[in-house]
């Protein structure tokens, strides 16, 4: 018996939620990417709390340029991630700052903030 080595995806897989089919790449992204997915499936407002953890980059910029196409569903997402806040630019979805007692500031390039300025400086050293 010898096992084989099967790189083609298994495109019988349908997964849906509340009728709408989930793409199968958002479960191999595993259980954070699949909960944010049927979120957006299901809510009309979705809160995520630290939004990049456990999702490999490219789950990242799936997600935030399905959020982009999305104009049903409210999404806040907080992040400590310059990448993710990158790509929402990328896709037109508006950055804010939470500043102490509760103020938003707008980021429109990622040295707009001290936090994400040192992340970007990382990024080109």
């Amino acid at each position: 018996m010898s096992a084989q080595n099967n790189t083609q995806p298994n495109k019988s897989i349908k997964i849906k939620i509340r009728g709408a089919e989930v793409p199968p790449k958002f479960v191999l992204y595993g259980p954070n990417g699949l909960a944010i997915e049927a979120a957006l499936a299901a809510a009309d407002v979705v809160l995520i709390e630290n939004f990049e953890a456990g999702l490999h980059v490219d789950a990242v910029v799936d997600l935030i340029e399905q959020m982009a196409e999305r104009d049903d569903v409210v999404v806040a997402a907080e992040t400590h991630s310059g990448l993710v806040l990158k790509a929402a630019m990328r896709y037109g979805v508006p950055a804010y700052y939470v500043e102490p007692l509760a103020q938003l500031k707008r980021i429109e390039r990622l040295d707009d903030d001290k936090m994400f300025a040192k992340e970007l400086s990382a990024w080109n050293a």
